[in-house]
């Protein structure tokens, strides 16, 4: 008697069609070599993303924005002593 699973394993439709109406048969390990190139190519264009990732986000922080996209909050100018002395002294504490 033959088993179903040896006969699943034996050969396997690819899905192309070859010539006509005809579905083209492959075996295990000529679908595995399929699926290999499949993903070194998914490889190779998921390198060249990551390359322009890692540009991107250098031109980011060369650029001065943070991770989160928002510009660097610049600090204030601090006020000296004197300056201070001299604002309060002519009335203008509110007119920073």
């Amino acid at each position: 008697m033959i088993n179903e699973k040896e006969t699943k394993t034996e050969s396997t439709t690819t899905g192309t069609e070859d010539d006509g109406d005809q579905l083209q048969t492959a075996s295990p390990i000529e679908a595995a070599n399929q699926a290999a190139e499949r993903l070194e190519e998914a490889n190779k264009v998921k390198e060249q993303l990551l390359v322009a990732e890692e540009k991107l986000q250098i031109n980011r922080t060369l650029g001065g924005k943070a991770d989160a996209g928002q510009e660097p909050i610049e600090k204030k100018e601090e006020e000296s002593d004197l300056d201070y002395a001299k604002r309060a002294l002519s009335g203008k504490m509110n007119d920073k």
